[in-house]
């Protein structure tokens, strides 16, 4: 009998390999700036087409998704890594301040995301809160 030295991240990194692609997701990364007036961010999107991004806005939320399309696989090709992720994508951020969405523009060249939204210029309305005692 041979014996062969136990790697336990390589078992872990094939067992994580023979999980279903919907289990494994992909994730979207942001940054985001500001300035005075505005709110910028941008997110790499490789691959993905700009007509299957959809992004919305509300108050400081921001969501964008979208998908990368899965590529037929040819029947006589043997993958030894397969770790670009493909399908449905969503990301959902709290921006620093409320921002006007419907003034929101946005800009995507060479799979780079860029949305820039104008600050709220109204003063956001206090509300106060009553305590009940019993």
């Amino acid at each position: 009998m041979r014996i062969v030295k136990w790697h336990p991240l390589l078992e872990l990194e094939e067992a994580f390999e023979q999980l279903p692609s919907f289990a494994k997701g992909w994730d979207v990364d942001v940054d985001i700036s500001e300035d005075k007036e505005n709110i910028f961010v941008e997110m790499h999107l490789p691959g993905v087409d700009a007509d299957k991004i959809d992004i919305e806005v509300n108050e400081n939320m921001l969501r964008v998704s979208g998908s990368r399309e899965e590529k037929k696989e040819e029947k006589d090709k043997h993958f030894f890594r397969k770790e670009i992720r493909r399908g449905m994508f969503e990301r959902t951020v709290m921006l620093p301040v409320p921002v006007q969405g419907d003034k929101a523009q946005a800009s995507f060249e060479h799979g780079v995301l860029k949305i820039e939204l104008p600050k709220e210029k109204k003063a956001q309305q206090t509300t106060k809160v009553q305590i009940k005692t019993r």
